[in-house]
């Protein structure tokens, strides 16, 4: 038996034959034959899965006009919101006081209030990566195969309104300033303690006129600046600190300086 040896030829090659032996038959040119070769290869049909599970028939050309769009795609949101057809300036400006907080933090020093100064907290996030991430989202592809990557995003974007996609923004808040900050509103507050002194002596009453003492303050700063760092860090952005401060008092009182000039006094006049 003679073994036959002719083999079928792919329909999209054999399709494809025809249309260039029609255009060399016809005299067509070959630019004008290209377009056709090429129309009958982009405006191939493929079966793809849509949103609600069932098998769909599209071109690769009607995928790419679905696709092809300069918003936010259906099903993408930000922090839970969302974004779908907002542009990208849209979405900066939605999202453009969100997670700012105020902070007002006071210090209690023996029971006066001293405010920190809020533009000391520099609010920090991570949002413009977020928007770009989430803007960008199935705009691209892997795949290096051009009709395959379109059938990819195609499918990726039929799921997103079932499947929606969120992109998380962390907000947080620089402490970098709290350590001036807090110094330069406690280091004022702290006193040394100064002795009570006999400044003349008063001949009249025989007696030394004494300046009284001053009492110190002691102000526990760096247990203060801990404190505000992690009230931010707990977000507890409206708080008032208690600062630790203990009151010192000096070597020699008025007390002492009083016996001490009485004792003087009596020996002058014996």
């Amino acid at each position: 038996m003679e073994e036959n040896t002719n083999t079928k030829k792919p329909i999209k090659v054999i399709i494809i034959a025809g249309i260039i032996e029609l255009c060399v038959l016809l005299g067509v040119g070959g630019a004008v034959c290209g377009f056709y070769v090429s129309q009958s290869i982009s405006t191939k049909v493929y079966t793809v899965t849509n949103q609600n599970g069932q098998a769909q028939s599209i071109s690769t050309e009607d995928m790419k006009k679905e696709i092809a769009i300069d918003t936010a795609y259906p099903g993408v949101t930000i922090n839970g919101k969302d974004i779908s057809g907002k542009t990208k300036d849209q979405v900066e400006e939605m999202f453009a006081t969100e997670g700012t907080p105020n902070v007002g933090i006071r210090l209690s020093v023996e029971g006066t209030d001293y405010p920190v100064d809020p533009s000391v907290f520099k609010n920090t996030s991570n949002l413009s990566s977020v928007i770009d991430q989430a803007f960008n989202y199935n705009k691209t592809s892997t795949n290096t195969d051009e009709t395959e990557a379109i059938v990819e995003r195609y499918q990726t974007l039929g799921q997103l309104t079932k499947t929606p996609v969120n992109f998380d923004v962390v907000y947080s808040v620089d402490t970098s300033g709290v350590d001036s900050a807090v110094r330069s509103i406690l280091e004022p507050l702290e006193v040394s303690p100064v002795n009570a002194k006999a400044t003349t002596f008063d001949t009249v009453q025989l007696a030394f006129v004494i300046e009284d003492y001053v009492a110190g303050l002691d102000v526990d700063i760096d247990s203060a600046i801990a404190d505000v760092k992690a009230a931010v860090d707990a977000k507890q952005y409206d708080k008032t600190i208690t600062v630790a401060a203990v009151v010192t008092e000096p070597e020699i009182s008025r007390q002492d300086l009083e016996e001490r000039s009485e004792e003087h006094t009596s020996e002058l006049q014996s």
